[in-house]
């Protein structure tokens, strides 16, 4: 066989260049291969592929790992070595091809979207796939949690910014597993782990303590395995019971804005709950990759319209829908929130041609954190609601007036944009000097679109202490109509009593 195979995009030629021996062509046919391959070949499309070029007898180390602990004893022969499926957006023949290798100065990156694995088995052949996102620019789509990936085509290095995906085979990995994999992709990243484990080493981390049955294959998660799972790899975790805060009416969380938090500094969210559609329904996990921002809310409001539930205005309600890695559908695939919900469902069409949606209804979300973030959403914003019902309450900004921009991030990149950005002078650069946790929540509040204070937390520190650490007015009349309102001892008196001490000092010595 030839170590490469270069054919023209199609839907022939995608299904030609995906097949085994052990992949018949029925199976491409049925509801489950059809709802992967037709959405893989829409995003493709919309991607503007012009061209596959396989490259034959790829390794790939997280089918090797898993072949070497299961595929390798089973009595039917299957291949150690995959197929590697590139896809680029210009055509060219093998003898054009050889020359751009050959030529030091020649450009592949400009037209290469990514890759497909194609893992040699009779089912799950989509393994480790690393695609271009849809554009960014200008559309309110955000993927931050794409990281770079070095690819080494024949000796031709390029570089892809995407976030792996893989498709569950229910021996080495469901689709829990998956969700893990994808997210640990990132998380290796950003908090400086050197390796993501492969299907199978999360399946037996989150399955050390199952004795009641074989792990492998495995036919699912638990939400207690999955926890297991990141803790094993050395990370530590936020879980949000939905199902308990449905029953506390006292306390509900603005479920948009909790996932948009973390997601902004790059954390993919695991979000399992109930599947319905296609006549299929039970326990299924994604992990949550992406958002869309409308340019005005999208809901008027996170929680339900009950006078006993406090809350404020928050950008997750311009959010409408989320991008997410479905091992069921694809990469990046979208899941618009329906309104006038709380918990907010989401629904998902996998194949564009059928037309049939189906709903996901999630129980529990799980962000991977690194051990030293012990301060979460609902800690941070709910001195942030505190604090904005009190300026309400003075009179001094009109209500509903805010919208706060709630986010996790990292010191640096902090005090990076503190540095760049001209709002900050007129607060000196003493801030660069002080000394901060290296993990931080940044509260924004804006009306009409300028900033109008920032408040910020250490995310390191205890949820019983007093962790907000600064904060900044950029709006001039606010700043002057809470000084004098401060100034007044019963209003002090007040703030003392229902924003804390030192809450209230940390607003006087900033004034």
């Amino acid at each position: 066989m030839h170590p490469f195979e270069i054919h023209d995009f199609g839907k022939e030629a995608l299904k030609e260049s995906l097949k085994n021996e052990h992949v018949l062509d029925r199976k491409f046919s049925s509801r489950r291969y059809n709802k992967h391959f037709e959405y893989i070949y829409d995003y493709l499309t919309d991607l503007g592929c012009q061209l596959i070029l396989v490259e034959n007898f790829y390794t790939d180390r997280d089918y090797l790992i898993d072949f070497a602990n299961y595929y390798v004893r089973c009595f039917e022969k299957y291949d150690r070595l995959c197929k590697r499926l590139h896809f680029f957006k210009e055509k060219f023949d093998e003898k054009k091809f050889i020359s751009l290798l050959k030529n030091e100065k020649a450009n592949l990156q400009k037209i290469y979207l990514g890759f497909i694995v194609a893992k040699p088995l009779p089912e799950a052949i989509f393994g480790r796939t690393i695609l271009e996102t849809y554009p960014t620019e200008k559309t309110g789509r955000h993927f931050p949690t794409i990281r770079k990936y070095g690819i080494t085509l024949f000796g031709k290095n390029m570089e892809k910014f995407s976030l792996a995906f893989q498709e569950q085979d229910t021996v080495t990995a469901a689709c829990a597993t998956c969700a893990l994999w994808s997210a640990f992709q990132k998380t290796a990243k950003i908090f400086d782990r050197s390796w993501s484990p492969t299907p199978i080493e999360i399946t037996k981390a989150a399955t050390k303590f199952q004795i009641y049955t074989r792990p492998i294959p495995s036919r699912g998660l638990k939400i207690e395995q999955m926890c297991q799972a990141i803790r094993e790899i050395g990370l530590d975790l936020h879980v949000v019971d939905i199902e308990e805060i449905i029953a506390q009416t006292d306390r509900m969380v603005p479920l948009q804005s909790l996932i948009y938090s973390y997601l902004y500094m790059g954390i993919p969210v695991i979000m399992g709950g109930a599947f319905i559609g296609q006549g299929v329904e039970g326990g299924h996990a994604v992990a949550i990759t992406g958002y869309h921002l409308c340019d005005s809310p999208y809901v008027d409001r996170e929680v339900p319209d009950d006078p006993n539930i406090r809350y404020c205005n928050l950008k997750g309600r311009k959010i409408d829908k989320f991008y997410a890695h479905d091992d069921q559908v694809g990469p990046f695939c979208k899941i618009e929130i329906e309104t006038g919900r709380y918990p907010i469902r989401f629904h998902t069409n996998p194949n564009v041609q059928s037309q049939v949606w189906q709903s996901i209804i999630p129980a529990v979300l799980i962000i991977p954190l690194y051990e030293k973030i012990r301060i979460v959403f609902m800690d941070v914003y709910r001195w942030i609601l505190k604090f904005n019902i009190f300026i309400e309450k003075l009179e001094i900004i009109p209500k509903r007036h805010l919208e706060w921009d709630i986010y996790l991030t990292e010191t640096n990149i902090f005090k990076n944009e503190f540095l760049e950005n001209k709002e900050y002078n007129l607060f000196g650069f003493d801030v660069l000097l002080e000394r901060m946790p290296r993990y931080i929540w940044r509260c924004c509040a804006e009306a009409d679109g300028k900033k109008i204070v920032e408040i910020v937390a250490d995310a390191t520190d205890m949820p019983r202490s007093f962790f907000l650490t600064n904060i900044f007015f950029f709006d001039e009349k606010l700043r002057i109509a809470l000084k004098s309102k401060m100034q007044i001892d019963e209003i002090r008196k007040k703030s003392d009593e229902y924003l804390t001490e030192h809450f209230t000092k940390l607003i006087i010595d900033n004034l």
